[in-house]
Parts: structure tokens; sequence; C-alpha cells
């Protein structure tokens, strides 16, 4: 019942609530020069995107534009992105995917770039899954891939190409840039944006940059709860052995590191949560041998450290409120815990790891509720005869520290 009633919440939010993502103060141009000042609906793109979304006004219907429409779009002081037909090495930067290739292998696409640096010199970005790139190009001449590629030589050892560092040399002629600056540069984004303010501010040339304020956000949170445990034993040889311990209420204590991600409008999130849990019970359980009536205790200690680790996914409500869901993998590692029966069998507990789902509410990012049902755990994992099912519906109340 309560697996069948988490499962209703989970579908029911998921379908009736809204997430962060809005439309914001933007414009595109089209193929023919037209610039449409518009609400660009801002998905906070991880990868570049292919298409947007727009409305003419807060209250207009929705209007999808593909690449081969618009030649720029942008929110108004957070991003902007223009289309190039353009030479791209998606060589992959995986080891095991490694080319035996030093030099970049270029196939012509149509991509939006989405530019980090405007002025005389302008640097553009890329990213598509594991492929990152960056571009450029001065004085509004043809745009063009910075060369970095990883490969495997034919000594199988991992050879680099760092073209981007030549490419820079040759084109930025300037007093302030020196060959040491170069030769340190990393092909990230913060290095090739410091060296492209720097070459901009030399030749005292406007240029805009937009900083991004994207930082992964870490919150700490203490997380006291209640559980709602069950446990059943099932032995077909001997039947004595078999046991319901029915459903226990006892109390658990966590701690919750999240990791906001620094996309999508930060509506995911990395958690861990060790957590602390017990679970305690008496059964009597009958059984016949020979005609006659036998009954004998049955009792479980069973303590335990819980290290679930997952991701969340948030919908935000309004400025202060956010619903989320968890998916979770737990490990479990139980502390003296046994199961003992009266006739002086006994049983360590070894547990196998499990999954955990969970529904909840965030209110001002200080406070949270969540409900959480974790699958059944098997509690005696190198035992061939006795099958053991627990199973935790958990009510968790969370405080923020940080």
């Amino acid at each position: 019942m309560k697996k069948r009633l988490l499962i209703i919440l989970i579908v029911t939010f998921s379908l009736n609530c809204f997430s962060q993502t809005k439309f914001e103060k933007g414009y595109f141009i089209n193929n023919d020069g037209i610039t449409v000042n518009c609400l660009i609906k801002n998905i906070d793109w991880k990868n570049n995107p292919t298409e947007f979304e727009y409305k003419l006004n807060a209250e207009s219907k929705t209007i999808k534009v593909n690449i081969e429409l618009a030649k720029e779009f942008g929110i108004l002081n957070i991003s902007k992105y223009r289309r190039f037909y353009i030479n791209i090495d998606r060589s992959s930067n995986l080891i095991r995917d490694y080319s035996t290739k030093k030099a970049p292998q270029f196939n012509k696409e149509t991509l939006y770039l989405k530019q980090l640096i405007e002025g005389d010199a302008n640097l553009y970005f890329y990213e598509d899954g594991n492929v990152i790139r960056y571009f450029y190009n001065l004085d509004n001449k043809d745009v063009e891939q910075l060369i970095f590629k990883e490969y495997q030589t034919k000594n199988n050892e991992i050879g680099v190409n760092n073209g981007f560092k030549q490419q820079l040399l040759i084109n930025f002629k300037c007093d302030a840039i020196q060959f040491e600056n170069i030769k340190t540069l990393q092909y990230k984004k913060n290095d090739l944006i410091n060296i492209f303010i720097k070459y901009n501010q030399c030749k005292n040339t406007d240029f805009v940059y937009v900083k991004e304020n994207k930082r992964n956000k870490f919150n700490l949170s203490i997380r006291p709860g209640v559980n709602f445990s069950s446990l059943t034993i099932v032995n077909d040889i001997s039947k004595f052995r078999s046991v319901d311990f029915g459903s226990k209420i006892g109390a658990r204590i966590g701690l919750e590191a999240e990791f906001i991600l620094s996309f999508n409008n930060n509506k995911w999130a990395v958690i861990i949560e060790p957590n602390y849990q017990y679970f305690k019970a008496n059964q009597q359980v009958t059984y016949i041998p020979f005609h006659l009536p036998v009954t004998i205790n049955a009792n479980i200690n069973y303590k335990s450290i819980e290290v679930p680790i997952g991701v969340r996914h948030y919908f935000f409500l309004n400025k202060k409120s956010k619903l989320f869901l968890n998916g979770l993998f737990v490990w479990d590692f139980a502390i003296n815990s046994t199961i003992e029966y009266e006739d002086r069998v006994l049983f360590e507990i070894q547990s196998r790891n499990n999954f955990g789902f969970g529904l909840g509410c965030n209110y001002d990012n200080k406070f949270s509720l969540e409900t959480r049902y974790t699958i059944n755990r098997d509690l005696l994992r190198n035992n061939n005869t006795d099958n053991t099912n627990y199973g935790t519906f958990s009510i968790i109340l969370g405080y923020n520290l940080l």
C-alpha cells in the first residue's frame, strides 16, 4: 500500500508541477537579417542547442525555431548563440576511443556556437556530450576551431596536439602577451577567456564579456526522520524459521551532502546521505514437529549505516518553493546485527544493497520534507535457504546548515 501511494504521488506531482525553466527577454535574427525582440525560453543549455522557443509576449503562443531559420539568438545579459557553417573535429575525448591520428579530422557542420567574448578577438564555445571545442576569429575573419586533440601514439601512449597555442602565438601579436602567457595555457574555458580579454584590452578595443554565474552549489543538511520498516523471513525447508516480524516504527538520522549541477537552471543535483537506522523486533513462531505444537521466540537486532547515493531533480513552483524527486542506490553496512531463534540458531546479518525512490518539497532552500521508499533488501546474502525481505518507508525532515 505504501509503495502504491508513493508511486501515485510521484506520478501526480510529475504531471502537474512546474519547472524553473522560463521565458526571458531576448531576441533572434532571422535569415533576412531582421531582429525580432521577444521572450526566449531559457533552457540553460548544457549542450549547444539546435533550436529554441520564443514568445512575442507573455500571453502569446510558443513558437519553435530551428537552426535553419535563425542565424543568431540571445537572452539579454545571459547568453548569445550565433550560427556558423564551420569545420569541427569531433575526435573522442575518451581514452578507449582515442584516434591514432595527431591531426584533427574535420567535418563541415552547421552549428550554434555560444559567444564567450565579443570584440576584435571573438571566442566561441561548443559542447555536445563529451565533445568540448573552442572557436575563434579576429577582425571578422572566418571562424576557426582552436585545435586541441589527445590521441594514441604508435607506442600506445597518449599524445597531445596543442595546436591552439601555435594559433594564438601567430595571431595574438601584442606587447602585453608574451610567449610564456600562451605556453602555460590550458584548453579550458577560464584560461582562454582570460587570454582573449587580455588581447582585446591590449588592442584598446571595446569588447563584451558576460560573466557566467555558474558554480556548483553545495548544500549540507541534517536529516532526522521516522522509518516504517517491515521484515519477513521465508524458509521452505524449516517452517519454524519462517517469520513475519510485522511493521515497526524506528528513528533514523542522516547528514546529506547535495551538489547542485551548474546547468539546466539548477534543476539537477547529486546527493549522498549517510544515515543510521535500526530495526528491533520479537516474534513467536509455532510449529508442530511431532503432532505437538512447539513455540519458540525469534529476535532481530538490526542496526546499520546506509549510504544512499543518487540524483535529484527539482521542479520549481515559485521563488521559494520547489518539489523534488530522488533516485538512489543504497549501500548498507550492518553493525553487530543478528537474527536469533530461541533454539540457539543464530544468523549474523550481512545485507545486500538496494534501490530507493523519494518525493519531497523544499522551502526557501532551508527546510525540506521527503517521503522515501526503499525496495526490499535481503539481510542474509550468504544464506541460501532463508529468504529475507526488509522494506522501509520513511518520512524525513531536513534543515540546511549552510
